[in-house]
């Protein structure tokens, strides 16, 4: 949980523009009782240092910081672990604790010298009169989490993109990347055995395609689906037959379906327009995260999730969504209007906001996590097996109920 941290603003400087000259691109959180509340002008400050991947920090660059450190006025004892070479143990509690001290790209959660983001009454404090109204009609069962992934395809870089945001108890409780898809993967399934309340996780890829297709490949199950993209999705991608189109030189095919029923229904019954999961380059492509992400749903079945509408309900739920619906018609690519939709969230505090206006992958994660947790309620009710054959097939992208939708 990202918390406040106790620290003066002179040293906050101080920090910052070491960690910014000695490592850049690293993430850097706080913990410990500057962050608990049981510190006093003197107690140490305990740091962890998040490398891109979560990967091992450079020796050289950890020392070249703590000489820094050493050698500035800071008149306290600074500790900087490396986060990889910490026991897994470690990692949990400081998850649940924590303040982020600076993020990867070098810019610093909100402390009162970034006036660019405004800290609306929704933000700070209670919640502005119609966020409350939005908020109290369908705020989520307590006990229940709810997980938002905007996921990645990209072969190289992907942790950098893959943002995960957690709501619970009517609050945005973390907003991180560094795990690239195996790690985000693994990640989630370990946290849900250790922590007891449900958990409905939405990934942001298709999870199937259009019927003629698992048709024609022989697929008689959704299982046997996911497994033709473990086996040749990345020939798929390598070679960008029909009906998958996109890189260069491989223009749309004009005879194919191209859209499973849920995209179709959205399609007719919205404003937005889904991309076909066969699309593999250019704008918009989600077809290289649908491919590579479908063999991530085998693991996820194989440790106990259940994948809707393919499988009942069980206490870990696992679903499709797609960001746009649940962010509306925002101009995502726009900061200014990343902000203002951002005010209306009594669940986001001023730091989390702050994070997710400064990015569209973090900002997606942050408001499906948000809008997932006020509408899925007791989705042991509301996320039943589908009876439909098409839908147990092609999947369905989770979608807010009308009764809900404000």
């Amino acid at each position: 949980m990202n918390k406040r941290l106790h620290l003066s603003e002179r040293h906050r400087a101080m920090l910052l523009a070491m960690l910014r000259k000695h490592l850049p691109g690293v993430e850097v959180w706080a913990y410990g009782s500057r962050v608990s509340g049981r510190s006093h002008d003197g107690s140490d400050l305990d740091l962890v240092l998040r490398g891109p991947n979560l990967e091992k920090i450079c020796e050289d660059r950890l020392s070249e910081f703590q000489e820094a450190v050493r050698e500035s006025r800071i008149p306290f004892l600074v500790e900087a672990r490396d986060w990889s070479r910490l026991p897994e143990r470690f990692h949990r509690e400081i998850e649940r604790e924590h303040a982020v001290l600076i993020f990867a790209d070098g810019v610093a959660p909100t402390t009162g010298q970034f006036s660019k983001i405004p800290q609306p009454h929704s933000m700070v404090a209670e919640p502005a009169p119609n966020s409350l109204a939005k908020t109290s009609k369908t705020a989520l069962v307590d006990g229940h989490r709810t997980i938002a992934i905007d996921w990645s395809g990209a072969a190289k870089g992907a942790s950098s993109k893959i943002w995960l945001a957690e709501v619970h108890q009517n609050k945005l409780i973390r907003l991180e990347s560094g795990r690239d898809r195996a790690k985000v993967i693994k990640y989630i399934i370990d946290y849900a055995s250790e922590v007891p309340e449900k958990i409905v996780v939405g990934l942001d890829f298709a999870f199937s395609f259009p019927q003629w297709f698992t048709n024609k490949q022989g697929a008689r199950s959704i299982e046997d689906v996911w497994k033709l993209a473990e086996i040749k999705g990345e020939e798929w991608l390598n070679e960008c037959e029909p009906p998958f189109w996109g890189k260069p030189g491989k223009s749309k095919p004009e005879s194919q379906k191209h859209f499973r029923n849920t995209e179709c229904q959205i399609s007719r019954t919205s404003s937005i327009n889904p991309k076909s999961v066969f699309q593999i380059g250019g704008a918009g492509t989600v077809g290289t995260g649908s491919i590579r992400g479908m063999p991530c749903l085998l693991i996820l079945r194989d440790a106990g999730f259940s994948i809707w509408p393919f499988d009942g309900a069980k206490s870990c739920m696992v679903i499709e969504i797609y960001p746009r619906l649940l962010t509306g018609a925002v101009n995502r690519a726009n900061y200014d209007a990343r902000v203002e939709l951002l005010r209306e969230y009594a669940e986001i505090d001023t730091d989390l906001a702050y994070k997710a206006a400064c990015s569209e992958d973090a900002f997606d994660a942050a408001v499906s996590a948000v809008e997932m947790s006020r509408q899925i309620g007791d989705f042991s009710s509301s996320l039943s097996i589908a009876t439909d054959p098409t839908k147990l097939i092609e999947g369905e992208i989770w979608r807010p109920s009308p009764s809900n939708e404000q």
